[in-house]
């Protein structure tokens, strides 16, 4: 078994990444990522018509800062937004959060332990129990959403997105899902469910006859919350355990189970990319999720100057 992550391999890491991509990935990431706090505040107006739900940690709310201003450039409207976390955040953190993001919506621990209660636990008793744990860092991205969302459909959003042009897809007449759960990004190019999920694919087929459609993903898209069949997915994790080590990706199992359960539909991969592309002419979002997190400083934030996007721009 390996080690966990010493000093050494930090080092290591870092130097490997400056090998591939020079000293411009040390100017973007620790110089012009932080221009974004010179940013004036954004306003969050809770009576918005459209809905956000993004959820950060202490390690990447800066880089959530460039996913919220760029959609809200690229897009022309305000939104309501609700801003989650996994408990690393300090009060700090939020104070400097709610300044810069005057409006944004967070949930209080009360709020949160009276909804588990009253509104969850009657039909999932699991997910409750897991969730009072307060040790799966990922599971209020979808149980607190869940409880704070006011919108039919929300549009959700990973701190590690960049927007290059209008989301057309995910707003107004499009956020119509039919009868769905969700329109979500994806990987067209993924052949297996390996690190996915924190069920056991397999044996979630076997059991309960629940197949995962490959190339799934979260982090970039609309999902109806109000939708989700708790009671169904309650069952599920009481049939079935988790996988140890692959706890932190809970609330994608979850929507996984809600989206095979009650259906969903993709972005056009070309227009919403995850995986590296040639270049973004006709990309809306990229998601630089974490094996290509290197490439948001490198590809994204010059691409964003090109497009005439700065951090000082003021909305309206």
């Amino acid at each position: 078994m390996k080690g966990a992550p010493n000093l050494l391999t930090y080092v290591r890491r870092g130097v490997g990444q400056i090998r591939k991509y020079g000293v411009r990935l040390l100017v973007e990431r620790f110089w012009r990522r932080r221009s974004i706090l010179d940013a004036p505040p954004l306003s969050c107006p809770p009576d918005a018509d459209h809905e956000v739900v993004m959820q950060v940690c202490r390690r990447d709310w800066l880089n959530g800062l460039w996913t919220l201003w760029t959609f809200r450039y690229f897009s022309g409207i305000p939104f309501r937004l609700i801003l989650l976390q996994d408990g690393s955040l300090s009060r700090n953190d939020w104070d400097e959060l709610a300044r810069r993001l005057p409006g944004l919506i967070q949930a209080g621990s009360r709020q949160i332990a009276e909804g588990l209660a009253e509104r969850l636990e009657p039909l999932a008793p699991e997910v409750v129990k897991m969730r009072r744990l307060g040790r799966f860092v990922s599971l209020p991205k979808v149980v607190d959403a869940w409880l704070l969302a006011e919108r039919p459909v929300s549009i959700v959003l990973d701190p590690d997105v960049l927007f290059f042009g209008r989301p057309d897809e995910l707003l107004g007449e499009n956020q119509a899902l039919g009868g769905g759960m969700a329109r979500l990004n994806f990987r067209p190019g993924v052949r297996h469910h390996d690190g996915c999920y924190c069920l056991d694919v397999e044996s979630l087929a076997r059991s309960q006859g629940i197949e995962f459609r490959l190339g799934f993903s979260t982090g970039l898209g609309l999902v109806a919350y109000p939708r989700i069949p708790w009671a169904e997915i309650g069952h599920v994790f009481g049939k079935l355990p988790l996988v140890p080590g692959r706890e932190f990706m809970l609330d994608q199992t979850i929507l996984a189970l809600a989206c095979a359960l009650r259906g969903h539909s993709t972005l056009d991969p070309k227009r919403y990319a995850i995986d590296p592309v040639p270049d973004l002419d006709g990309v809306v979002a990229r998601h630089y999720f974490a094996k290509t997190r290197d490439l948001m400083y490198v590809e994204g934030f010059p691409h964003l100057r090109r497009l005439g996007f700065h951090p000082k721009l003021t909305f309206r």
